[in-house]
């Protein structure tokens, strides 16, 4: 699965690999579904500044013959967590867009 990542935050080898992880274990059945993983790291405070300002924003392009990308985002103050966040969010979002083309696919062939 091609992944970017992109964004203010730079990420630690610790921070790939947890996006690594979380994002191919979330997404990993819908493999075949999918063209292209965009992930965006910010610190929407800027560095220094704490609260929950650690923003993790990801979008799956899909070879389903939808328009746009499917979006998620979660923001949390620990990065980590903002990820895990993210990666449930949008394996729940990608599910329901294959159930979807999966569902008018079955209704249109009978």
């Amino acid at each position: 699965m091609q992944m970017e990542i992109r964004g203010h935050i730079k990420p630690t080898e610790a921070i790939r690999a947890h996006l690594d992880k979380r994002l191919t274990s979330a997404l990993y059945r819908f493999t075949s579904h999918i063209r292209q993983v965009s992930v965006r790291l910010d610190d929407t405070n800027g560095p220094g500044h704490g609260g929950p300002d650690k923003q993790c924003h990801v979008e799956v392009v899909m070879d389903t013959g939808r328009r746009g990308p499917i979006v998620s985002e979660a923001v949390h103050e620990d990065l980590y967590t903002a990820i895990s966040q993210v990666a449930d969010r949008i394996s729940e979002a990608v599910s329901r867009e294959v159930d979807r083309v999966h569902h008018h696919h079955d209704h249109r062939t009978s």
